[in-house]
């Protein structure tokens, strides 16, 4: 097959792409927009900028799920036209084998994945980390996030008390708080007192508390202001127990798994999360494949619906088989390289097998 034709095949796909992740980036944002404004209660303070901003930190992560599936549309958007087109037809009338015209597309998708990987996972890691700030400052002024930000509560020492610690939102991966509890406990095991603040950074060897108040039973609330509270927690430890695995970029999970293994943690979901990203571009390749066991047969009319939902039911039961297999995982119950490359070895041997079945006999 000649350049231009498989320039021409590369380009159209990587258009198609462009313009189909477009979509869904604007969807997003309009729909966490919404959802973020029912969210947030009009207070003084908290403007509809903030809000906006807030929703444009948080989409690329969302758009950066959707990208494998945006890929496989793209694909069978791009073969129903060239169908329908006849530059298909033309092709394979001139001896251009299903492998020839599928290789540019394929190529195309490598590109946008290591693209994706490359560089725009940086840029929404780094969108990640602003939001979760901004939610913590929103939130933390109005009302509680949702659960699934809620820091999980930590056990540790504090001088020769021992003391739990939770907070409605964090940021820098633990160090800084927001809407922190503090619950301390006698030498018997029973609540001695109980902290309420606004925020809290985790120093060396110290919690500095600010907007704190004191609660202890039978006593009026005491107005403290700023403290520090002594603990037996390092940097080191609360940002590897607090990280969001998808909050890291590719660039910085080695250093990420290396941390969490000479601290003794389980790098499990670090080395399944840089695994996956490492996956990316192929599976995106193998989503292009995917689109073609389902799109090549298509007339110039009628089997419109049968294309849209073969392409559905596949990208649906690889992304079931993904999260699955992603779950173990993190788990620890199979090896992260296992983990990550199955979906794409699944997607991209029955892609080949139905290629084979349909166009080789």
């Amino acid at each position: 097959m000649g350049r231009t034709l498989n320039l021409y095949f590369y380009v159209r796909y990587l258009v198609t792409l462009t313009a189909i992740m477009f979509g869904i980036f604007s969807l997003i944002l309009i729909i966490d927009l919404t959802v973020l404004l029912e969210r947030v209660p009009d207070v003084e303070g908290i403007s509809v900028f903030d809000v906006a901003l807030l929703s444009v930190y948080r989409a690329p992560g969302f758009a950066e799920q959707a990208l494998p599936f945006a890929a496989l549309f793209a694909a069978i958007t791009v073969l129903v036209q060239l169908n329908r087109r006849y530059e298909l037809v033309i092709a394979r009338s001139v001896g251009v084998s299903v492998w020839q015209f599928m290789l540019p597309i394929c190529a195309a998708a490598l590109t946008a994945g290591v693209f994706a990987v490359a560089v725009f996972n940086p840029l929404a890691s780094a969108g990640f980390t602003q939001a979760q700030f901004l939610e913590s400052v929103i939130f933390n002024r109005n009302q509680a996030p949702s659960s699934d930000n809620i820091v999980p509560w930590l056990r540790q020492k504090s001088g020769d008390q021992e003391m739990i610690i939770g907070a409605r939102g964090a940021i820098d991966g633990g160090l800084v708080m927001f809407g922190v509890t503090m619950v301390f406990f006698d030498q018997d095991g029973a609540v001695d007192s109980r902290i309420e603040a606004e925020s809290a950074a985790l120093e060396d060897g110290y919690w500095a508390v600010d907007g704190a108040r004191r609660f202890r039973a039978g006593a009026e609330p005491e107005e403290i202001g700023m403290i520090d509270v002594p603990t037996s927690l390092r940097p080191a430890y609360v940002q590897e127990r607090l990280t969001d695995p998808e909050s890291v970029s590719v660039w910085a999970l080695p250093q990420k798994i290396e941390v969490a293994r000479s601290l003794g943690f389980s790098a499990a979901q670090f080395s399944t999360q840089f695994q996956i990203l490492l996956a990316r571009p192929f599976l995106i390749a193998a989503m292009a494949v995917i689109a073609a066991t389902v799109s090549l047969t298509f007339a110039r009319f009628g089997q419109a619906r049968s294309v849209i939902l073969g392409g559905i039911v596949a990208g649906f039961v690889l992304y079931v088989v993904s999260v699955l297999v992603r779950t173990f995982g993190e788990s620890g119950a199979i090896p992260a390289f296992v983990a990550a490359w199955l979906p794409v070895f699944v997607a991209l041997a029955l892609g080949v097998t139905v290629l084979l079945h349909k166009e080789d006999g």
